[in-house]
């Protein structure tokens, strides 16, 4: 899945937008994406 995001980041930055992937495992940094930690009774609000 981080890979497919990576991907879908680099295709928006090839177009002109500025691209960022955010990622809640730490394993996210490999794939050169943001690495946001949350605890388990946190939730992302968008």
């Amino acid at each position: 899945m981080l890979t497919i995001l990576k991907s879908l980041i680099e295709k928006f930055k090839v177009d002109g937008y500025y691209a960022l992937g955010v990622a809640k495992e730490p394993i996210g940094i490999l794939c050169g994406l943001e690495y946001i930690p949350f605890s388990k009774n946190e939730s992302l609000k968008i």
